[in-house]
């Protein structure tokens, strides 16, 4: 589609069996389709798609990712699992880890970026699962054990800090330098509220 203003205007549509999330970055659409599928497509000056590579996994379907910062994972939620692609040559897309947390991860629990590499994703009543995209393979740095927010909350990243909403309410501060059990805190609420759900920042509120 075409934004100007209030108007949005079709320019040309792809059908594909299902797409669970799509999303754009630097000239390519990335998308989850059908059976565990990421699909990469060359997006061309007047709109167009180019189909360019795939990724499959059988017997799984991915419902929501997050692509790195530095561009080179994706990282996409299934069923209880974590599934980490390089795509840094969007020609030939490859799954190149996988972590279980134990927690079904019903909703898109995983934050839109990560910041330097390092991300939480919320697992519920597993805990608050660390990992780390810097390097040369993603890599699980730990986690801070029990249940701390709701299967249905998500997270956003705040300056250098990850907020996520709490089982009673408030908001989590998430230090990504120090992800200790003990630096995460619960530093807003709102009085007479209860917040939950996925926060959103657009670079001033």
């Amino acid at each position: 589609v075409h934004i100007s203003g209030n108007r949005i205007r079709e320019i040309a549509s792809y059908p594909v069996g299902c797409a669970y999330d799509v999303a754009v970055r630097n000239g390519f659409l990335y998308s989850l389709e059908n059976i565990g599928t990421l699909a990469i497509y060359r997006i061309g000056r007047k709109g167009e798609l180019t189909s360019v590579g795939k990724c499959s996994l059988p017997n799984e379907i991915l419902f929501s990712f997050m692509l790195s910062a530095d561009g080179r994972f994706a990282v996409c939620r299934g069923y209880g699992k974590l599934h980490f692609f390089d795509i840094s040559n969007p020609a030939a897309p490859k799954q190149v880890y996988t972590h279980a947390s134990g927690a079904i991860l019903y909703s898109d629990t995983l934050p839109e970026r990560d910041y330097k590499g390092i991300f939480p994703v919320n697992c519920h009543f597993a805990g608050i699962y660390w990992y780390d995209l810097s390097g040369t393979k993603p890599r699980f740095l730990g986690k801070i054990s029990g249940k701390k927010s709701g299967q249905m909350n998500g997270l956003t990243l705040v300056g250098n800090r990850f907020l996520l909403p709490t089982n009673r309410g408030n908001l989590f501060i998430l230090n990504p330098l120090d992800r200790s059990p003990e630096s995460a805190r619960e530093g807003i609420s709102v009085p007479g509220s209860h917040i939950a759900g996925i926060p959103s920042f657009d670079g001033k509120s």
